[in-house]
């Protein structure tokens, strides 16, 4: 007999939803790992992932499981982006004015990348206490060339990136060799890019400009970046998204 029928939920985790003057945007912050039993908590890294409707609570769990049984991954705190609906075709319209690197989007996305560069942090220190330690950045398929993008910024004080699947024909990135070429970090960076072979016709844009991303960066890549592309067997450009998580992050955080 069933006595009682209640949500589930996620361990140490909370989400709360900011405005965002500049584009009058209104966020969802999920956080997770705030009250760890880590005997280093004021070095732990933070994970901001995009894409957070979709992402944060498997990624969350992952992480927080992983750090337990690997002694290399300190227990890091994850921070979801995403937006106050559980509508899809909302959550889709939303994420293309903050993620898509093209040059008529430009407005969308430079308001984006402050908010998570200076927004966010400085809630996380205002609200909860929270100082940068190491800090990533990782999303899927625009995630992922948000990220990119993020990594040639000025603004942007990320110590890694992950790129799943990344769109990189006909955005501000196909130039791979211009990007590559312009690429200064003020310290050591790694960056995990993937896809999968069972990507498809419909995202050459991927499969044909990330391996053309990796070669340029094996030629022209700053001396302090560390890179890494995985294709991943057997994976489409759905199904590709956890995986590359697991794998990508694993790779950044280990110490």
């Amino acid at each position: 007999m069933v006595k009682s029928m209640n949500p589930v939920t996620l361990p140490d985790s909370i989400y709360q939803d900011l405005s965002f003057g500049r584009n009058n945007r209104v966020y969802r912050l999920f956080v997770g790992g705030l009250n760890s039993s880590s005997m280093h908590s004021a070095k732990r890294p933070i994970v901001v992932i995009l894409d957070g409707n979709w992402l944060f609570a498997s990624v969350y769990e992952y992480l927080r499981t992983l750090s337990i049984f690997d002694a290399d991954i300190l227990d890091p705190i994850v921070v979801g982006i995403g937006y106050p609906t559980d509508e899809t075709q909302a959550l889709l319209r939303l994420r293309e004015g903050d993620l898509v690197p093209t040059k008529d989007n430009f407005a969308g996305i430079d308001s984006f990348s402050r908010f998570i560069v200076e927004d966010v942090p400085r809630h996380l220190e205002n609200v909860f206490g929270i100082t940068a330690g190491k800090t990533l950045l990782a999303g899927h398929s625009w995630g992922g060339a948000f990220a990119l993008y993020m990594m040639a910024s000025a603004k942007s004080t990320f110590d890694g990136y992950l790129a799943s699947s990344p769109p990189i024909l006909d955005t501000s990135l196909e130039q791979v060799d211009d990007f590559v070429k312009n690429l200064k970090f003020a310290k050591n960076t790694k960056l995990f890019l993937s896809f999968g072979a069972c990507e498809g016709p419909n995202f050459a844009d991927i499969t044909e400009g990330v391996p053309l991303l990796n070669q340029s960066l094996d030629r022209h890549g700053p001396d302090n970046l560390q890179h890494r592309l995985i294709v991943l067997d057997d994976e489409t450009h759905s199904s590709i998204s956890l995986p590359a998580m697991s794998k990508g992050l694993r790779y950044l955080l280990q110490r």
